[in-house]
């Protein structure tokens, strides 16, 4: 089925497309309605500002404006392109808390800060080994929290940079001792302060999802 108002691309350019992305980021086929109630299954290649390309399940290729696709699918197509710009995490610790900031911000999601001093501090070493290090933890961080460590390391080496942005953050949120936590929102401001009190990874976790808002 060719569309009059469908800008058609070259085929060797759409497989060159497809080339160039990463396999999980090909889309699946889905059905795209025109304007005026055609449809066409076809799988997204790439989107512009203003366009999107498409490839059917035979292989021809069409670049469509999104003034000639349903409303629908021009959401589908921005929601895609916002994903698209959002910025990766897969969970672990941040140590810069501007880019812990942005993710939180994309993600939807609080900070958790941590003040630690993780190769002396007894209760910090023993906070990692009873709760950061467990596989429960990671699991329910990755889906609930940005991390972000604020370490302040007696022979660990640590660029003067971020010594200085420790030292500055130490300092604005008033902590006098490790390990002080923090849950704080994508611009930083204070939503609950808590410190370890030897708890479980279970415990650990529980008393979290009492303080995520």
């Amino acid at each position: 089925m060719i569309n009059p108002y469908i800008k058609m691309v070259l085929l060797a350019g759409a497989y060159l497309s497809l080339l160039m992305c990463p396999l999980s980021a090909v889309e699946p086929v889905r059905t795209w309605t025109s304007s005026d109630g055609r449809t066409l299954q076809a799988r997204m290649l790439s989107s512009q500002e203003d366009s999107v390309t498409i490839m059917t399940t035979i292989g021809q290729t069409y670049v469509v404006p999104f003034e000639k696709l349903s409303e629908s699918d021009v959401k589908y197509v921005k929601a895609k392109q916002v994903m698209a710009e959002m910025p990766e995490y897969e969970g672990g610790w941040l140590e810069d808390f501007e880019d812990a900031k942005t993710i939180a911000a994309a993600h939807k999601k609080p900070i958790l800060m941590l003040f630690t001093g993780s190769d002396w501090c007894g209760y910090c070493i023993n906070l990692e080994n009873k709760v950061l290090s467990t596989k429960k933890f990671k699991a329910f961080a990755k889906e609930e929290l940005v991390l972000m460590m604020v370490d302040f390391p007696a022979r660990k080496a640590q660029k003067r940079s971020l010594k200085k942005a420790n030292a500055s953050l130490k300092n604005v949120y008033g902590v006098g001792g490790y390990p002080t936590m923090f849950l704080v929102d994508e611009k930083g401001k204070e939503l609950s302060q808590f410190g370890y009190g030897g708890q479980s990874a279970e415990a650990f976790i529980s008393l979290l999802k009492g303080k995520i808002p």
